[in-house]
């Protein structure tokens, strides 16, 4: 028997293919799992939308966010190994944007950026002397194995710590909401909120899960905690509508470290769910709209500019290495 397929719900995403999926929950194993406590501030047999309040909200909200740039690939191939080793320069950059809510007015603060090698582990630094000829500043370290995963990830976390400097240098907690792209960890303050655009894990389930997509504008989940290495309450919000997409699109969701009181969370919470989708660009305008905010992705913008032509940097890069 043919199935009836009259009520499938096909949706197409409203992200650029480019950058992924916003919405892609993926099985994980269980080493991966985290203690999730759904009752912290309502009992998950009575989840609802929870609506926000603006009344509290600072007039100036900072958004912080870092970029990552791999530029070569380097092959190290030193006499006493009997298999090239791989390395990677990479560019990495930081910054805040302070965004007024009111006026829908921003500016650049911090801007840095720094470019790094990462070594695998068992390489001297002595095998890359010769990239000094590149008249390029740089800094060197090393990744915690020898796989190209394990250097990504250890430029990824060279990106994490700028970004991480950025917010104890800027921020001012007392009269600003603190924003930074992506999950939070052990180095950011307490107080930064993360930022997550798109979705990889199912922390709820039930009633609880069953929220998460009917939320509107203004509204968010209840809190709920992440328990782990790193405890942090976080929260769903709907930042923005998708003609004709499921109802998971347009979400996004927010967390901040368990080390701040409860109420204190909940008020952060209460806040980001009428704050954050004024920030929202319309589909049109970005590529990941709406969950890429305005102010972030101008902060993207600066920072990717001021990495500088990467020709030119390959230029000198080859240059140093070949000249005899």
């Amino acid at each position: 028997m043919t199935p009836d397929l009259s009520d499938l719900n096909l949706s197409i995403s409203s992200w650029d293919p480019a950058y992924g999926s916003a919405v892609d929950f993926r099985e994980f194993h269980e080493s991966d799992q985290q203690s999730i406590d759904d009752s912290v501030e309502l009992n998950a047999r009575n989840w609802e939308p929870v609506h926000g309040n603006i009344i509290n909200a600072p007039q100036d909200i900072l958004f912080v966010d870092g970029i990552q740039r791999i530029e070569a690939r380097l092959e190290i191939y030193p006499p006493e190994f009997t298999v090239p080793q791989s390395a990677l320069w990479a560019a990495t950059g930081a910054g805040a944007v302070c965004w007024n809510r009111r006026e829908r007015k921003s500016q650049f603060l911090n801007l840095v950026h720094r470019r790094v090698v990462v070594l695998p582990r068992g390489i001297e630094i002595a095998h890359i002397e010769r990239l000094k000829r590149a008249d390029v500043d740089f800094e060197i370290c090393h990744a915690r194995g020898t796989e190209f995963s394990d250097l990504q990830n250890e430029v990824h976390a060279q990106m994490a710590q700028l970004e991480s400097e950025i917010v104890r240098a800027t921020a001012d907690f007392s009269s600003n909401m603190v924003i930074a792209d992506g999950r939070i960890g052990s180095k950011h303050p307490p107080g930064t909120l993360g930022y997550v655009k798109s979705h990889e894990r199912r922390y709820l389930s039930g009633r609880p899960a069953e929220t998460v997509p009917n939320l509107d504008i203004e509204q968010r989940t209840p809190l709920f905690l992440i328990d782990g290495q790193y405890p942090r309450y976080s929260w769903y919000i709907r930042v923005g509508y998708v003609p004709k997409g499921n109802r998971w699109q347009g979400i996004a969701r927010l967390e901040v470290s368990a080390q701040v009181e409860l109420e204190h969370a909940m008020e952060l919470a209460d806040i980001s769910a009428s704050v954050i989708p004024i920030a929202a660009p319309p589909l049109y305008m970005d590529p990941r709209a709406p969950q890429n905010l305005v102010p972030i992705a101008a902060l993207e913008r600066e920072l990717r500019r001021g990495l500088g032509n990467p020709e030119l940097l390959s230029r000198k890069l080859k240059v140093a290495l070949h000249e005899a």
